[in-house]
């Protein structure tokens, strides 16, 4: 549905902004997902909130950052890499390991 409110956008428009910058426009939480999403993965559970940045740790990965939005009530995150350059957006689904998820922590704006 948002691709396709995008290629609209696009048509109707002399702006050209790339789907993931579109995105961060045009996502609203719903007023119950206003104040962030709480999210059970397995036995731990975790809340992401609209506009949040999230620092995470694994033995795989090292340190990782990410920015949340939230559409509706679908989460969606897009990790920064060390550069700050967002990568594309996310669905959350099975994205985060349980060590991952025990590791979550909210970074101030």
């Amino acid at each position: 549905m948002r691709v396709d409110e995008w290629m609209s956008s696009i048509r109707s428009s002399r702006k050209e902004l790339p789907f993931d910058d579109w995105m961060v426009l045009v996502a609203t939480p719903i007023q119950s997902a206003e104040v962030g999403l709480r999210l059970t993965q397995g036995n731990v559970s975790f809340e992401l909130g609209h506009g949040k940045r999230y620092a995470i740790r694994d033995a795989a990965r090292g340190a990782q950052t990410f920015r949340c939005i939230i559409d509706g009530r679908e989460p969606l995150v897009a990790f920064i890499d060390k550069r700050g350059r967002r990568g594309p957006w996310l669905t959350v689904g099975s994205l985060f390991t349980v060590e991952q998820i025990l590791s979550m922590r909210e970074l101030p704006e």
